[in-house]
């Protein structure tokens, strides 16, 4: 059997990040779009002109994750709307 991919859906403060870390453990991993913006200092500095960027990114991180074969893999973004997690649904089924 291949990995888990679970999508979390919910507003932004709802503890997503919280559960997405609990749920991956130390085997998993976590894509979350937000960790685009967090610079090499840990400081998070958010630009809405990037957000396209960082959702490509966030993909790129899952889809590796899959080829990889991690165990437990957790996308942790707002997701309100389906179209918003439809590609990561596609990548699990073809992985």
């Amino acid at each position: 059997m291949s990995g888990t991919l679970y999508i979390l859906r919910g507003v932004p403060g709802c503890g997503k990040t919280t559960v997405a870390k609990n749920i991956a453990g130390q085997n998993g991993v976590v894509c979350e779009a937000d960790n685009y913006f967090v610079g090499e200092d840990g400081i998070y500095r958010y630009n809405a002109n990037k957000i396209g960027l960082a959702h490509g990114w966030c993909k790129d991180i899952c889809r590796n994750a899959l080829e990889s074969k991690i165990p437990v893999i957790v996308v942790s973004n707002t997701n309100v709307d389906p179209s918003h997690f439809a590609d990561y649904e596609k990548m699990a089924f073809e992985a």
